[in-house]
């Protein structure tokens, strides 16, 4: 139809002259199913708009400062790689009821996502049924392509404890405390307290998922009873990791901290997770392992 507008010349339709070429290439059936028609063609030209890769994270914290970190420390924004983020808002919205989510409440979200080939991860922590809930997704077969599992370990990340333990150290968590401290006083009329590392590793090492926040009791006792803002925190983490880039590689130009880590293995796997141009490209994506681990006797 281009053609025909700027040259007043109208080409044959290349099935007239081809047959079934278009079958051949793409498929049996894809012609008769548009919607598939439709993307492998807007994907062998890269129009298609699904993310190649959607990270879920639990809270707000995480869902502000994961793109930060990866445009600022990597030079790489997530709409540039097709990255979705969403926020679990709680690990509950993870595990689910009993009652209604057998599996968990992302199952089902999950396997649909790996058969339209684009990759689910997850960054959690380990609190609550979640151990459980992975270990369950890990070995069910799924329900779109049975011959493999909904998901693979490596695509589910528990932090140890929390994302502060884990990633930083006493100095950095006290100073950061410190810091939101000041900034709740000033807000809410109280002084500013000067927490210490010591504080922190005494948190640390009577740290209970089933517990709660060490970190946010803590604050409250110092701070006139006042709750911690956890994305405030997370976010002055951050700061400190942008503010001295150099310090975040090894000699190697590899990531220190296991939250850098992680990251990277997102940036790399949705660079590498190309969308399939043909049904045969898709079938073999679904039973490489990629997507979940390969089931025996299927």
């Amino acid at each position: 139809m281009f053609y025909e507008e700027i040259s007043d010349e109208k080409l044959h339709d290349p099935d007239e002259l081809s047959g079934k070429w278009k079958e051949r290439v793409l498929g049996k059936d894809v012609l008769e199913n548009d919607l598939r028609h439709l993307e492998f063609l807007a994907n062998s030209y890269g129009l298609n708009p699904r993310p190649r890769l959607i990270l879920i994270v639990e809270g707000t914290g995480e869902y502000e400062q994961f793109p930060r970190l990866s445009s600022d420390l990597f030079g790489l924004s997530f709409p540039q790689l097709r990255i979705q983020i969403e926020n679990l808002l709680g690990i509950g919205n993870f595990t689910g009821k009993k009652k209604f989510d057998r599996f968990g409440a992302l199952e089902r979200l999950i396997d649909k996502w790996h058969a339209l080939d684009t990759l689910v991860l997850l960054i959690l922590d380990r609190e609550g049924d979640a151990p459980k809930i992975k270990e369950k997704l890990i070995k069910k077969a799924s329900s779109y392509y049975p011959q493999r599992t909904v998901t693979k370990a490596e695509y589910i990340h528990l932090w140890d404890k929390s994302i502060e333990f884990d990633n930083f150290s006493h100095d950095e968590i006290a100073w950061a405390m410190t810091e939101v401290s000041l900034q709740e006083g000033q807000k809410y009329g109280f002084e500013k307290y000067e927490f210490n590392p010591k504080e922190i590793a005494e948190c640390e090492a009577n740290y209970d998922a089933k517990k709660g926040n060490p970190l946010g009791t803590l604050f409250s006792e110092k701070c006139g009873g006042h709750s911690l803002p956890k994305t405030k925190l997370l976010k002055i983490l951050v700061d400190g990791i942008i503010d001295f880039p150099d310090k975040e590689f090894d000699k190697n130009g590899e990531p220190k901290r296991p939250i850098s880590q992680v990251l990277l293995k997102v940036l790399r796997l949705a660079s590498g997770n190309h969308q399939p141009t043909r049904f045969q490209v898709w079938e073999e994506n679904q039973e490489s392992g990629y997507f979940g681990d390969l089931l025996e006797n299927t």
